[in-house]
């Protein structure tokens, strides 16, 4: 099946692989995605309101709060790296759930 390739897929694609370099322990990679990540956590968390959210990556933000916000609830800055491997499986299953 043939899907349509827009913008907020390219910028999934991108987190994706950036999250993959980071869960693999490449550092700078890591760097990229954890503002991401902790930005939509406080959001899920209610410590946080959309309208107060970064507007970089705002496509991917709303992904991971619609796939991952139980995950989101749990993200502290100190205890991120654990919860990389599982954000990442999260949005790649409801990926193929879409597209499938």
């Amino acid at each position: 099946m043939l899907r349509s390739h827009n913008i907020q897929d390219v910028e999934v694609d991108f987190f994706l692989s950036f999250l993959d370099h980071a869960i693999k322990g490449e550092a700078k990679y890591r760097d990229l995605v954890a503002p991401i990540i902790l930005d939509v956590a406080q959001l899920a968390k209610g410590e946080k309101e959309i309208y107060q959210l970064d507007r970089v990556g705002l496509n991917v933000k709303v992904i991971l709060l619609n796939t991952a916000s139980d995950i989101l609830k749990e993200v502290t800055e100190t205890n991120l790296d654990t919860y990389l491997e599982a954000l990442n499986s999260v949005i790649n299953s409801s990926r193929q759930t879409v597209f499938a």
